[in-house]
């Protein structure tokens, strides 16, 4: 059983190091297992949380081994990196979203291509032409739309 003041120690120091790194926690921080060697025999696992600083040096605090702290930090990890977490996945849905619209938009050009109109922004052009083609094909078959 772990002594209760060094866990009580090591909360306040875990909450202090989650306080004062918010911004860098909220962008990439992990909660990390790492093993030790002790008499030849490997022995852990043991948890670090760990983030970098905008200056690109790694700052750390030990966790200990597993836990309820492991699992109460893991779970103010996930709520600090939440909002990053979700306009990750809307940024996802909206690169898949325009690629499906580059599809339908292609698609849509080539079935308008095929009667002899065009796209040109949102509008559908080539009406004009359009128009007299169908006029000249209805004269040339003897159909006269006035009657």
């Amino acid at each position: 059983m772990e002594n209760q003041r060094s866990v009580d120690q090591r909360r306040k120091r875990v909450e202090t190091f989650l306080a004062e790194r918010s911004a860098p926690l909220a962008r990439q921080g992990a909660v990390v297992a790492t093993w030790r060697r002790r008499g030849g025999r490997r022995v852990g696992p043991y948890f670090l949380l760990v983030c970098r600083s905008a200056a690109g040096r790694q700052a750390s605090v030990y966790l200990g081994p597993t836990s309820a702290l492991v699992e109460d930090v893991s779970k103010k990890l996930a709520q600090l990196q939440a909002p990053l977490q979700e306009r990750r996945a809307l940024d996802l849905v909206r690169r898949q979203l325009r690629q499906e619209l580059k599809i339908a938009q292609k698609a849509l050009a080539a079935e308008l291509a095929q009667v002899g109109l065009f796209r040109k922004g949102s509008e559908i052009r080539g009406w004009a032409r359009h128009r007299a083609q169908r006029h000249a094909a209805a004269i040339g078959s003897g159909f006269d739309p006035r009657s």
